[in-house]
Parts: structure tokens; C-alpha cells; sequence
């Protein structure tokens, strides 16, 4: 956001290399293009053996994706993933997050998860991916 009040406001003016990066709920709001060009930007600028995490909503959770009007790009878990490769990680990780209480997870998983299983629809949170940086 030009109008934000950040000490940077894109990656090529951050200077030196990094043991980690976060890209928490970023990616969504960009084109696909953009999107891999900003994790191929953060690749580079990782350290050897240095990590990013990434998380995007859960494109089986209509309603994370549908409540905001900013979402551009659809991230579905397995793009996600191939966007890490793309960008010259390897893939450490990806899981789903489901917010809440762990009763209510385990309730939920249990009685609404095959039911939406049978029609495609999940009710993750956000779909998280750790890529590390080769060594």
C-alpha cells in the first residue's frame, strides 16, 4: 500500500540477506505473475538453508476467500506448493490451518468433514507452505 507508513514498501529497497521470510496472507492479493515474481525476489534475498513461509486462505473455504473484496488470485495448496518449487526452494511442508478450540476442531473434522469432503468444500483456515533455500 503506497499510502502505508512502512519503512519499506517493496522488497528491492530492503537491503542484506535473511534466515527467514513471511509472506502471511500476501500472495492472494496479486496477480499469478506477480505472485511468483515476489517469491523468486524473496528466494534470492534468503540466506543458504534459509526458510520462507507462506500462507494464502484455503481455497476449499469459500467464505475466507469471498469475504474480502482485495483477493485477486485463487491459491489452491498444490500451486502453492509447485510456486515454491518454481521459485528455487524446496518444499519442507504444507498443511492446512483450522482455527479454534481443539474440541471444536475435532468435532467439526469429524461430523462436517466428510460431508465436505463429498462436495469439495473444507472449513480451513488458510493453507500454510515452508520452502527453504538451498544450501
Amino acid at each position: 500500500d503506497p499510502e502505508a507508513h512502512a519503512d519499506h514498501r517493496a522488497l528491492d529497497t530492503v537491503d542484506g540477506s535473511f534466515d527467514a521470510a513471511l509472506l502471511l496472507e500476501v500472495l492472494e492479493h496479486l496477480p499469478p505473475a506477480e505472485g511468483l515474481a515476489l517469491l523468486a525476489a524473496t528466494r534470492r534475498r534468503l540466506r543458504a538453508g534459509g526458510v520462507v513461509i507462506v500462507s494464502v486462505p484455503a481455497t476449499h473455504t469459500p467464505g475466507r476467500w469471498l469475504r474480502d473484496c482485495t483477493h485477486v488470485t485463487l491459491w489452491a495448496h498444490d500451486e502453492l506448493g509447485g510456486a515454491l518449487i518454481l521459485s528455487g526452494c524446496t518444499l519442507e511442508t504444507l498443511v492446512r490451518t483450522y482455527p479454534g478450540p481443539a474440541l471444536r476442531r475435532l468435532v467439526r473434522r469429524a461430523l462436517l468433514g466428510p460431508l465436505g469432503h463429498l462436495f469439495g468444500i473444507d472449513y480451513a483456515h488458510s493453507v500454510v507452505a515452508v520452502g527453504r533455500a538451498p544450501r
